[in-house]
């Protein structure tokens, strides 16, 4: 179900995996994919031990995005700011245990 507004912002995204569940950033990169962002990279983060929040990183000029708005709801991010050094994505999306406790709920 691709939504109309984030196809029209363009933002494309990186899905990084913040847990030690294989598989977490696959899974949610098809998610963003289907509702309409490009995903540009897909992977994993150095420091598993750090992410219990998902976050989400963009520039100041993206925050209050539709894109950002929408994201930050499906997966219960958090803005933390613009330490973007390095990617190649609009968007960076670490997600945290707190997503893969959503997913193994009954």
């Amino acid at each position: 179900f691709v939504d109309k507004k984030i196809k029209q912002e363009d933002l494309t995204v990186a899905v990084l995996n913040g847990t030690n569940h294989a598989g977490l950033a696959n899974q949610a990169a098809t998610l963003i994919k289907n509702i309409g962002s490009q995903i540009v990279v897909i992977g994993e983060t150095e420091d598993k031990l750090k992410y219990k929040e998902c976050q989400v990183m963009v520039e100041k000029k993206y925050k209050n995005s539709y894109t950002i708005r929408k994201l930050s709801h499906l997966f219960d991010c958090h803005w933390q700011g613009e330490s973007m050094a390095g990617q190649r994505a609009d968007v960076v999306l670490i997600l945290g245990e707190s997503y893969w406790e959503k997913l193994a709920l009954p």
